[in-house]
């Protein structure tokens, strides 16, 4: 479960309503929550997921090639998108739209592709 403390008013509110989210990272104005919802223990693996900081539009990001992997994924210090390096390339993931291919690679499972802006 995911929980988002309210700071000038104390109030805790639940966002997720199941699951364990890992590696929840704010966008730059605060507004949207990514994470993680695992779905493998052992590999620390699972879908993107979006959620606005009040726990509406909670929603999976279609359309990335596969589970996403711990560590390869950040937002843009300036605009609501999401840089997500998967073993298939780089993706930019907007809050409100599908995700776009910036670069595609291929036999190159083990590359370890670090998506800092």
């Amino acid at each position: 479960m995911l929980y988002v403390l309210d700071g000038s008013t104390a109030e805790v509110k639940q966002v997720t309503e199941f699951g364990n989210a890992l590696q929840p990272i704010w966008s730059h104005d605060g507004e949207w929550l990514a994470f993680i919802l695992e779905t493998d223990k052992s590999s620390m693996t699972g879908p993107l997921w979006l959620v606005r900081k009040d726990g509406t539009q909670a929603h999976q990001v279609q359309g990335l090639p596969g589970e996403i992997i711990l560590g390869r994924f950040n937002w843009s210090p300036t605009s609501n998108i999401l840089s997500v390096g998967t073993e298939n390339g780089l993706w930019l993931v907007p809050t409100e739209d599908k995700p776009a291919s910036l670069l595609k690679l291929r036999h190159l499972r083990k590359f370890y592709l670090v998506n800092r802006w």
